[in-house]
């Protein structure tokens, strides 16, 4: 049985970081185009493999599984990463299917999407939740 103190049904996660300005080691998580790429600097990379950590241990219980009457298209929710480790991350739920029994998720510290049967999702512990996606998007600006 859920204990709802553990839930959260959040519509999304916290607000957009501010990040300060000077050198900061950051690892390129996902590049689209010179004008469209993702960071996440070395700190919050720590944190992202703290929170896997801890997802792992609270989803090996098999507990905490989702309802199709309770997504909320934006909603932060726990995805299996199916297409690698097979992992639990941070992701944000962008729509969902009842009758093919699919979710698309776009893991929010990775930027990237992918799609997910109802199994292979989980409720995001509020503890987890409260913190704002860490990819940072970026571009490279070039002056001539």
């Amino acid at each position: 049985m859920k204990n709802e103190a553990d839930l959260v049904y959040l519509t999304r996660y916290g607000p957009a970081r501010k990040v300060s300005r000077g050198r900061q080691i950051c690892i390129c998580v996902i590049a689209y185009s010179p004008k469209k790429f993702y960071l996440v600097t070395d700190d919050d990379m720590l944190q992202n493999l703290r929170f896997t950590h801890q997802m792992e241990r609270l989803y090996a219980q098999d507990l905490h599984f989702l309802n199709f009457s309770e997504l909320v298209v934006g909603m932060p929710v726990a995805a299996r990463y199916i297409g690698g480790d097979l992992a639990w991350y941070r992701a944000k739920l962008v729509s969902f299917d009842v009758e093919k029994n699919q979710c698309q998720v776009e893991f929010v510290d990775y930027a990237h999407s992918q799609s997910n049967n109802l199994q292979q999702l989980r409720s995001m512990p509020l503890e987890i939740a409260k913190y704002p996606p860490m990819a940072l998007e970026c571009k490279l600006i070039v002056n001539a």
